[in-house]
């Protein structure tokens, strides 16, 4: 090359550039790696990338890459965050100093105060007014949307939309994301000075709807700080209900013609998204409200995923608060005034999406809503609206999966998530309609077909939405569909996917149509299933779903269920003796022996037995058996405490069946018991007195023990369900629920006081046992 010919300055700018590239990437490791003995150089070159990024005009930036850009920022931000760089004493270690060589000694001196200087040249740069120009210069220019920028919002809006809202990271390769951290570690260090400036440099930066182009930039820029840092920027420090309806609305108000109007409005909901909590007037929330609306129906994909990000939050907020103040209250009434044409607005929008990201952002949109539609309108038209979208919605994603490999599976997800709302919602109206239903099905067969590599990531949610139809549907809707899918089913359990969801189903199976599902060449299926979640090799939460099934079973046919759990139940009491087994588990596993022992008393010996078989015998499992159930009587959960609906059935059950499983070894064991006589009796007493003021209902058992999804008094979703006819038909023959706990409580008094006659006297027992039963009299 000719020497000073442009090829070569070309050839050497490249090397340059290379060359700053690498050094800044040595600086950062040292930084992270060798804080102390970097010390020495950290000065000079943070005063190198200050100084740099302050002398930066906008064609420089233009021209500078992104790499470096985001290196220099990258350092800065290593620098300011590093423990080792912040004010405070430098710990030596001279505890051995009198056996170490006096030069490792010097050594160490000489670099704490290398590390002390170090940190007091950085202390000092937050107090001076480079401080404050380093951070306006941040602003102006690297949190500045560059024409490129600029260009990829048009060519590939959802690219830019994605990369544009990557969570805060200082190792991103993002120049603004790099930008913003640098702006956060420097807030930290000094957050009076730092907000001082962001909301100055905004004030200056403010020239109205009618600025130029470049000037309409700086305005996105001061208002990216803002919303980069709104959340560490101290209260009264900005009055966000005058700053939004005074300074912002004014922007979303522009014609969204330009593209640099178009990333300034963008800017603004998102700002408005960090700042939610803040909308407390109805100005500033009808504004945002708004705004959130006419932008979700932009033809521009940024603006218009900007306006579903904000609606979700703003759903999502009154959601969770449920209206309890005035202002909630009238927010809520100002949101749902909107929400079907937003529902619709959503659809369109997902439509046009090509990423699966953003997809199912707006299918996250549309759940939300969902949940909030059918609280208040019709379900009729909820229904017609989602036949009308939903099959379109089904194909698109099915198109795009066909695509691009691994699109699909979030996207499916997202929409079974949709139905099982629906579903959950307005029961079997969304059956009803012949192309949700269509839809419906055909996505449960596609996700459980464990042979397709999709099946991987959607099984779970496949056999979610298929328990959800059988809870829901009509005997129309379901019947169809029961005998010609148990098939599918076992094959799923045989491969050993989901054991949970499968028992889940099977039990639901097993109350609609009887225990002919599971009986024959499939009980031995069955019956591997359930030993396997019941054994060391079964998660808690295959355990407890194994548990549930067999007291359903029990419920409907005890025989077949004692065959299915007369392996699993003593290994567990096994568990309970040697205190081993998940406190999870107690419950469901006392409730299914009572079950069991009420159909049969004799196999408590037997369970007892077996549980003391690993040491101990059946005397000591029977007396750490009563130590448990005794320990039921003063136990309340926080749900009970805090009246969460259906706790104090629940509990109330649970401490019923303690009482059963008593009186059970008091009869079989009457002398062993008789040391427990006054807790036993005690217990027994306070829960009969409990059911008389507090009974509960066959619906607060099938909340308990029939796995709906939604409350049961819900009626109107109940009302068409062949499975919740059925269920309650069953559990009203429950025979802990129908038992007469008076009764039980007596025979318990007669039989433990009779043991107790052999070593008490007599009129004394005599006494107890009528003040027992006077005490039962309410």
């Amino acid at each position: 090359l000719a020497a000073g010919s442009p090829a070569e300055v070309s050839l050497w700018r490249e090397l340059a550039a290379k060359s700053c590239t690498l050094i800044n990437k040595c600086c950062i490791a040292a930084v992270d790696k060798h804080p102390k003995g970097f010390a020495p150089a950290v000065v000079p070159f943070l005063q190198v990338y200050v100084e740099t990024i302050m002398h930066l005009d906008y064609h420089a930036l233009q021209g500078v890459s992104q790499k470096r850009l985001v290196l220099m920022t990258r350092f800065l931000a290593k620098v300011f965050h590093a423990p080792a760089y912040k004010r405070g004493p430098v710990v030596l270690n001279l505890a051995s100093a009198p056996g170490r060589p006096p030069q490792e000694v010097q050594q160490e001196e000489a670099e704490a105060q290398e590390v002390q200087l170090c940190r007091r040249a950085i202390g000092d740069f937050f107090e001076s007014p480079i401080f404050a120009q380093l951070i306006e210069a941040l602003i102006t220019k690297f949190l500045l949307l560059t024409d490129e920028e600029l260009e990829e919002w048009e060519s590939d809006p959802e690219g830019f939309f994605l990369v544009s809202n990557l969570d805060l990271d200082i190792e991103s390769e993002v120049r603004r994301c790099c930008a913003e951290a640098l702006l956060l570690f420097l807030m930290e260090r000094n957050i009076e000075s730092t907000t001082r400036v962001v909301l100055s440099l905004a004030a200056e930066a403010d020239k109205g709807p009618g600025a130029d182009r470049q000037a309409l930039r700086l305005t996105e820029a001061c208002l990216h700080a803002i919303d980069a840092t709104a959340l560490l920027i101290p209260t009264g420090s900005l009055d966000y209900e005058a700053f939004i309806v005074n300074d912002l609305v004014k922007y979303l108000q522009m014609p969204s013609t330009d593209v640099v109007v178009r990333s300034l409005q963008g800017r603004i909901l998102h700002l408005l998204v960090t700042v939610s909590s803040e909308l407390q007037s109805e100005a500033s929330y009808g504004h945002a409200l708004k705004a959130g609306l006419e932008f979700l129906q932009s033809p521009d994909v940024v603006l218009a995923l900007y306006g579903v990000k904000l609606l979700h939050k703003l759903c999502l907020a009154d959601i969770l608060r449920k209206g309890v103040k005035s202002v909630q209250e009238a927010q809520s009434a100002l949101l749902r005034q909107h929400l079907g044409p937003m529902l619709g607005s959503s659809f369109q929008l997902a439509s046009k999406l090509q990423d699966a990201e953003t997809l199912q952002m707006a299918l996250k949109l549309i759940a939300i809503e969902i949940e909030a539609l059918t609280e208040q309108t019709n379900d009729t038209e909820t229904v017609a609206m989602l036949a009308t979208h939903v099959p379109q919605m089904w194909q698109t994603i099915l198109a795009l999966s066909e695509k691009e490999a691994g699109f699909g599976a979030p996207c499916q997800s997202s929409l079974i998530n949709i139905l099982l709302l629906l579903i959950e919602k307005v029961g079997d109206a969304c059956l009803r309609a012949n192309q949700l239903r269509e839809v419906v099905f055909q996505l449960i067969g596609f996700c459980v077909n464990v042979g397709a590599s999709h099946a991987t990531y959607l099984l779970e949610d496949g056999l979610k939405l298929w328990r959800t139809v059988m809870l829901y549907g009509s005997e129309a809707s379901i019947s169809d569909s029961i005998q010609s899918s148990l098939g599918t089913l076992l094959g799923i359990i045989q491969a050993g996917k989901e054991n949970h969801e499968t028992l889940c189903i099977l039990k639901v199976y097993v109350l609609l149509c009887g225990s002919e599902v599971i009986r024959g060449e499939r009980e031995a299926l069955v019956k591997l299933l359930v030993e396997h979640c019941l054994s060391e090799k079964g998660t808690v939460k295959e355990a407890f779903a194994a548990l549930d099934f067999l007291y359903a079973t029990t419920l409907v046919d005890p025989d077949l269920s004692y065959r299915l759990a007369q392996s699993a139940v003593p290994f567990l009491l096994q568990k309970v003796a040697s205190k081993q087994l998940s406190r999870a588990l107690l419950d469901p596993l006392l409730s299914l022996i009572a079950l069991f022992v009420l159909w049969n008393g004799s196999l408590l010996d037997v369970f007892l037995s077996a549980g003391g078989s690993g040491g101990g015998g059946s005397d000591a499992m029977a007396d750490e058996l009563a130590k448990i159930l005794l320990s039921f009587k003063s136990l309340r959960s926080v749900h009970e405490f805090l009246a969460v609906p259906g706790a104090r059935a629940a509990g109330s059950l649970k401490r019923k069946v303690a009482v059963i499983l008593l009186g059970f070894i008091a009869k079989y064991q009457p002398t062993r018991m008789a040391k427990y006589k006054d807790h036993v009796l005690q217990f027994g007493v306070s829960q009969v007195r409990e059911e008389v003021q507090n009974s509960f209902s066959v619906e607060d058992l099938l909340d308990a023990k029939a796995g709906l999804t939604t409350g049961s008094e819900h009626a109107e979703v109940w009302g068409s369900s062949a499975f919740f006819a059925k269920a309650k038909e069953v559990f009203s023959r429950d025979p802990i629920y129908t038992l007469n706990l008076r009764e039980l409580v007596g025979h318990t008094a007669e039989y433990i006081l009779q043991a107790a006659r052999e070593n008490s006297d007599q009129q004394h027992v005599d006494a107890l046992l009528t003040n027992i039963m006077g005490n039962m009299k309410v």
